[in-house]
């Protein structure tokens, strides 16, 4: 097989250089299961990709590799299903080289060479030899096929090897990545794929998924204000979340969300600062604890207290410090004798749960102590405990299926979505209606960022 080398685009003028793209890693462009699958289009999900782009190509009749006159989308939809690669690979491809997903009108050169495959930096195109790697279709083909070689047969690089690319160290931590390399051995060029593969085919999670992408990324992380924070260990996520609803995430779809900082301790840790003053940690929250007085009424032992850096520290928000007058400084699940509400009090203020399956979903063990009404009077009313982010919920009285993604209830499109985020059904809880309300509705879940066009070379 010819070897292949294909034109690189070193202007940096049709994405940013690899040094400026955020988050991109030369060791992990694209996972073995992204470059591979061959379900996230059929020719027409294809055709309608490149309409919603505004491509040239979705006007586009070649003829195929067997001389029949074809949709580009048929071309580029049959060679990946017979060379086994996505097609979204291919696509990805079209527009690194040619800007095809995104240019209404291709020039001849850009179709006859859109792949860029057999091309190399000082090689003539009119050079004869070419020839037969001329044309759409044939350029679709050999970029498919010379893929699915390089995933099978290997190459000069290789997953797991070290290797330099443009003198900088690389190890490729999947075959895809080592077959990208054997394409275009330049790091802007898998920097510009990478990114092309960032903005258009990269599934997106609500804020509070719990995500792994083991083994290509190690550890379970959570998702949340647009960033990604590991959870360091099985006990800070059995303290502080359900490992039921960790989701299995493609390692490209993790990366497209920047590295937060690390979820270390697990709830309701006592953390000393470099000062000496302890902290409780709650959630996202610390409170310092006014004296050693207050640590020991409370009940607290020395020999848990864990020494922190500030860095660990200031992981989390300040909150109200913990004082003599604080009651319930832990937090405490308070029934109305009159009325048989629960509230969740701490900090001076009663929260209402509005129904029992938020004990269940947030107070999983804890204990609804009878308070009495005077008692209660002196807690200031504070908003009803609302859904988490990340949750799933429905009522009984309608299938529709919500996700809680920032406070907002967006609905679920159809069941296929519902899976393809790798959501289990299990998972989903049903609410009352007056709980549901709490959260407003938001627009239908997309799991696809809102698509613009990438500029063109």
């Amino acid at each position: 097989m010819k070897k292949i080398a294909v034109t690189l685009l070193i202007s940096c003028l049709f994405l940013p250089c690899f040094a400026h793209a955020a988050n991109f890693d030369p060791n992990l462009v694209i996972s073995d299961a992204e470059a591979t699958e061959t379900q996230s289009f059929d020719a027409d999900g294809v055709q309608v990709f490149l309409e919603a782009q505004g491509s040239g190509l979705s006007a586009l009749r070649a003829t195929d590799t067997d001389g029949v006159a074809r949709r580009a989308s048929d071309i580029i939809y049959n060679a990946a299903v017979r060379n086994r690669v996505s097609p979204r690979l291919l696509l990805a491809l079209l527009q690194r080289e040619q800007s095809l997903m995104t240019d209404p009108t291709p020039s001849s050169k850009q179709l006859d060479w859109a792949t860029g495959f057999g091309v190399c930096d000082s090689c003539s195109m009119d050079d004869p030899a070419l020839a037969k790697y001329r044309g759409f279709a044939n350029q679709v083909e050999y970029a498919a096929a010379g893929f699915r070689y390089f995933m099978d047969q290997g190459g000069a690089r290789k997953a797991g090897q070290p290797t330099a690319i443009d003198g900088v160290p690389v190890t490729p931590a999947t075959q895809a990545t080592a077959c990208l390399y054997n394409y275009t051995p330049h790091l802007n060029a898998q920097a510009n794929f990478w990114m092309v593969w960032q903005k258009y085919f990269v599934r997106r999670y609500p804020s509070g998924t719990l995500a792994t992408a083991s083994p290509a990324i190690p550890g379970t992380w959570l998702i949340r204000f647009g960033e990604r924070r590991l959870i360091s260990s099985p006990a800070v996520l059995m303290s502080r979340f359900d490992p039921n609803k960790v989701v299995k995430v493609a390692a490209n779809d993790l990366l497209a969300y920047s590295a937060g900082a690390p979820i270390k301790f697990p709830d309701f840790s006592l953390l000393r600062s470099p000062r000496g003053t302890i902290y409780l940690v709650n959630g996202d929250n610390r409170r310092g604890i006014a004296s050693m007085e207050v640590f020991r009424k409370i009940g607290f032992d020395r020999n848990e207290v864990i020494d922190a850096n500030w860095a660990d520290i200031n992981a989390y928000k300040e909150g109200t410090p913990i004082t003599m007058a604080a009651a319930y400084p832990l937090g405490a699940l308070l029934m109305d004798p009159a009325t048989h509400g629960v509230y969740f009090v701490q900090n001076g203020v009663k929260r209402p749960l509005y129904g029992p399956e938020l004990l269940g979903m947030y107070f999983k063990g804890r204990k609804v102590k009878r308070s009495t009404v005077a008692e209660l009077a002196n807690f200031k009313l504070g908003d009803p405990i609302n859904l988490a982010d990340g949750e799933l919920v429905k009522t009984a009285e309608s299938p529709a299926i919500y996700v809680i993604d920032n406070g907002e209830r967006l609905p679920v499109a159809s069941a296929d979505q519902f899976e393809k985020q790798g959501w289990k059904w299990e998972n989903v809880v049903t609410v009352s209606q007056r709980i549901l309300d709490l959260s407003p509705l938001g627009n239908t879940f997309d799991s696809q960022p809102p698509v613009t066009q990438i500029a063109s070379n």
